[in-house]
């Protein structure tokens, strides 16, 4: 493999994208969004919030598709959508607020008018728990629009609609407003006896002081309406009967108004309790989720570390490798070179030879180095002007001498030196004596400086039969 780190990069890749990709696809399957779907209403029916909110969340979460698929997202738009439910249930509008927008939006790239119909639907509730009315009354508007659209077909739509604004303005006391909107409800008499039209109306008679109406309305609550419905038309039918000193009336159904009381107290302490116990829950998960998830930081650090170091593994040791070989071929160069360097000194003239020496010998440096050597004295330093005289010389009786050995290796001045006076002609014993060493030390340095050349051990004379090959 003429690249193996791209190689393994490369294989490293590949395992990494195709266990993505494995997750990506399994994430993104419009059946496994839709059993999430599924767990995750059933967990908030069952009062399990945070179960709910996670699965429902791993829909929001999963990653978009290669192709936009309609199913993906409406899946989202409704996982958006019983979010906001759970924080109305919670009395959490604004955060239910921002749900069913984010809901709205996904409807709106899938041109689903119903999805469309009900986020404005629910935006108007929650305005309405916020006490915004105007909001409420707005949100109300937008989706009565859509309503009118296919009036037959969202027909309960608009009665609950027209409650929804009825019940708002009823509140403000703006009763000129929200007789448009009972007399819209009152024309619909399929949906004339539903528990929340009954309420809403009984709300609106007695605003305006139709009791009659208001007592009709009221005993046909108490009859099919929830507990807190009953409760509202006990307390409207005792102020009805004391307003009409109906004593004995009024006296049952302020008892009737009490239990109800009661009951709603008693059902709003246990939802509370149940309320704050989701809540608790919701906070430790999320501080379980904030723990894993600073976890898989440090373990994605981790990783991308030892992959980093892996990759730097692989780097020194293809470089090395590299290296290693050019070294080696290198190595056969400069012996491939030993050799021709020998064989040339075999087939030298031997009168040019003897020219050569006989050039450096004559040379003022060399007879000045030999009448010191002389006298015997042991005292004689060759100092730098005459180091550079002696390489002159030899440079000129030689001119490659110096190309050639810096070819071979790099060397130090004590070692150029020894070098050159081997080329000179000089015996180890002088060359101690004339570099200021022991003859142990100039025998290591000649048998060290071959090793270092040709990557082999020798001995001093072969390092000496190399110089004097040059």
């Amino acid at each position: 493999m003429k690249h193996p780190l791209f190689f393994c990069l490369l294989l490293l890749g590949c395992l990494i994208s195709c266990g993505q990709g494995q997750t990506r696809k399994d994430s993104t399957c419009p059946d496994y969004l839709r059993s999430l779907y599924i767990q995750g209403c059933a967990a908030k029916d069952s009062g399990q919030a945070v179960l709910a909110r996670d699965c429902f969340m791993k829909i929001i979460d999963a990653p978009a598709a290669d192709t936009p698929d309609t199913a993906i997202t409406t899946l989202k738009a409704k996982a958006y959508k019983q979010l906001g439910n759970a924080f109305i249930y919670q009395y959490m509008a604004k955060e239910a607020a921002q749900m069913y927008s984010k809901a709205y939006a996904l409807y709106e790239s899938n041109n689903d008018t119903t999805g469309m119909l009900y986020c404005y639907r629910n935006l108007g509730n929650a305005f309405y728990s916020m006490n915004r009315p105007d909001s409420c009354l707005f949100y109300c508007g937008l989706a009565m629009k859509l309503v009118e659209t296919a009036p037959s077909r969202y027909r309960y739509e608009r009665t609950e609609l027209n409650c929804l604004m009825l019940t708002s303005l009823v509140d403000q006391k703006k009763w000129s407003e929200a007789g448009k909107y009972y007399h819209a409800i009152a024309a619909d008499t399929l949906n004339a006896n539903t528990p929340a039209v009954l309420m809403t109306t009984a709300q609106y008679y007695y605003g305006i002081h139709d009791y009659r109406d208001c007592e009709l309305t009221s005993l046909k609550i108490l009859k099919n309406g929830n507990l807190f419905d009953r409760q509202r038309a006990a307390r409207f039918l005792t102020n009805i009967y004391i307003r009409n000193q109906e004593i004995k009336k009024a006296s049952r159904y302020m008892e009737a108004f009490i239990r109800f009381t009661d009951s709603v107290s008693l059902y709003r302490r246990t939802e509370t309790l149940l309320r704050m116990d989701a809540l608790y829950n919701y906070g430790k998960k999320e501080q379980e989720n904030i723990k894993l998830n600073a976890d898989a930081k440090v373990y994605r650090l981790l990783l991308v570390i030892a992959l980093v170091s892996m990759a730097a593994v692989v780097a020194v040791f293809v470089f090395a490798m590299r290296y290693n070989r050019q070294q080696k071929a290198l190595m056969r160069l400069k012996i491939d070179h030993y050799k021709s360097l020998r064989k040339n000194q075999k087939n030298r003239d031997a009168d040019s030879e003897q020219r050569k020496t006989a050039m450096i010998r004559n040379s003022d440096i060399y007879k000045h180095i030999i009448r010191h050597l002389d006298t015997g004295d042991g005292l004689f330093i060759l100092h730098n002007d005459d180091w550079r005289q002696l390489s002159l010389v030899v440079e000129q009786a030689y001119p490659d001498f110096n190309g050639h050995l810096h070819d071979i290796c790099k060397m130090n001045n004590y070692e150029y030196r020894v070098s050159l006076l081997i080329k000179t002609g000089f015996q180890p014993s002088v060359i101690a004596g004339l570099t200021a060493h022991s003859r142990e030390s100039v025998s290591a340095t000649r048998r060290r400086l071959f090793e270092k050349a040709f990557n082999k051990k020798g001995t001093p004379k072969d390092w000496d039969d190399f110089i004097l090959s040059l």
